[in-house]
């Protein structure tokens, strides 16, 4: 699945939604007009409005038939008090009040249709993120003797705040089994979602078992795999270094993602217990090179008393 089809997809789900709340307002419309009093009172509405229309286009004052239906609309909330209807009620009641189920808003996709989205490409990647996992529900507290993890949080917060006007697009993030790094990508990509781009979140294991299907894979559904590494605005690499080492694979399309995302200038995040030296040792110099790029990339080392390799506020 492409993010042209997931997208088609989303469309097709909030087209949906709205066709569903109008109908049923429609629904709910029809059932009160068999009361006689309120059908007839809709009816003149309607005819009082076809007459402020025609007025307006022929330019003739509409002062008389506004009046009018301002007296009718004020009849109306009086038969509905009597049928004790909350006139909300006849309203579409759709699931996004901003778009109003169109999925976009101020000319762009809308919080709600992204949010479609990044809920299709996870469960394409096999994540599931933790919508809890923010960085508002961050307790520094907790990295009291780890100032490099208290640093990291602030400036990955800053880097999602000012995102896409940022420059590192490659960054790694090491350090020991438990450290919270997990935490911190989840952070950073409900932090994105909410911002309305389209994140992934994969673990190794999981990147790896799509690299393999799409190198294994000789059909039309081929580069559903790969794009769906190569497309999201933001993509996480979750505990590098934890996944099986696949011949002509798990090297080659690291390096083949990381270089073409950074040619595209989409951003990848990676993290993983292994240190830098221990990269290189696994990966290769070619992998290396992009990771460690001082102008596109950086690499933060989040245990206690170590030091970021490139200081991610220089990369703003």
């Amino acid at each position: 699945m492409t993010k042209n089809t997931i997208i088609l997809k989303a469309k097709q789900i909030k087209q949906q939604q709205k066709t569903q709340a109008e109908t049923a307002a429609r629904e709910r419309a029809a059932a009160l007009e068999q009361n006689a009093e309120y059908k007839a009172n809709a009816a003149n509405i309607v005819t009082v409005q076809i007459q402020i229309a025609k007025n307006l286009a022929y330019k003739k004052p509409v002062k008389t038939e506004q009046a009018l239906l301002k007296v009718l609309e004020t009849e109306r909330t009086q038969i509905l008090k009597k049928l004790k209807v909350n006139p909300a009620d006849l309203e579409p009641k759709y699931t996004c009040k901003i778009c109003k189920d169109t999925g976009t808003a101020n000319g762009k996709y809308c919080k709600c249709f992204t949010e479609i989205i990044n809920k299709e490409l996870n469960a394409l990647s096999g994540a599931n993120l933790n919508p809890k996992n923010t960085f508002a529900n961050a307790d520094l507290k907790l990295f009291k003797d780890n100032p490099n993890m208290q640093k990291a949080y602030k400036l990955m917060d800053e880097y999602c705040k000012t995102y896409p006007h940022t420059r590192s697009l490659i960054i790694t993030l090491v350090g020991p089994v438990g450290v919270g790094k997990t935490y911190l990508v989840e952070a950073m990509c409900n932090a994105l979602i909410t911002r309305g781009f389209v994140t992934s979140f994969l673990t190794s294991f999981n990147f790896n078992n799509t690299c393999l299907k799409y190198h294994t894979t000789f059909d039309e559904n081929k580069f559903t795999y790969l794009n769906s590494l190569l497309e999201p605005d933001f993509l996480v690499i979750d505990d590098l270094g934890t996944e099986p080492m696949l011949n002509n694979i798990t090297k080659e399309y690291l390096f083949l993602v990381l270089n073409e995302r950074l040619l595209n200038k989409t951003p990848t995040i990676l993290t993983s217990n292994l240190m830098p030296e221990e990269l290189i040792e696994r990966y290769g110099e070619r992998v290396y090179s992009r990771i460690s790029d001082k102008q596109n990339a950086t690499i933060v080392n989040l245990g206690i008393g170590s030091k970021d390799r490139n200081d991610l506020r220089h990369k703003k």
